[in-house]
């Protein structure tokens, strides 16, 4: 009964990740930290590649969404780029 529920809120988001790509972030960060697919006692959600599946609709919606991102050019993220090489 736990895989169903766990897997009906993870695959009941992939539509709003479509949609909001901060859900899709949010979602993300959920299903790493708190892992609630272990939860289920070894069905068919404990193998279930959550990151993944909650990762490519937001990385799509980011990637063709209309709006234009202009915050990547803020002052901040070129520092942790900076840092980052």
């Amino acid at each position: 009964m736990r895989d169903v529920l766990v897997l009906t809120i993870i695959l009941g988001s992939i539509p709003i990740c479509f949609i909001r790509p901060f859900f899709g972030a949010i979602m993300w960060v959920w299903g790493a930290y708190f892992n609630p697919h272990r939860f289920t006692y070894g069905g068919m959600a404990c193998n279930f590649p959550v990151s993944i599946v909650i990762a490519i609709p937001t990385l799509l919606e980011t990637l063709f969404s209309f709006e234009p991102n202009r915050r990547f050019f803020e002052r901040a993220a070129v520092t942790l780029l900076m840092f980052r090489v």
